[in-house]
């Protein structure tokens, strides 16, 4: 799934924690150790995230979930 997941980021240019998680499946937890092994090992990096687009921060959103990944 390591190797889907960096495809698909390059295909898609950038995905949260949350959309990540969606799109395979599995719950945000499970992504974000997926995403830090990949952080590791040079294929990915944040970009950003703790918030979401459209503001500075509330309890609506898990900065885990809005932490922003791209393929390097």
């Amino acid at each position: 799934m390591l190797t889907q997941i960096t495809i698909w980021l390059k295909e898609r240019g950038a995905a949260s924690v949350a959309e990540l998680a969606l799109h395979f499946e599995t719950d945000s937890a499970a992504m974000e150790g997926m995403l830090q092994m990949l952080e590791r090992k040079g294929k990915i990096e944040k970009i950003g995230g703790g918030k979401c687009a459209a503001c500075k921060g509330c309890a609506m959103v898990n900065p885990t979930d809005a932490a922003i990944f791209k393929a390097v």
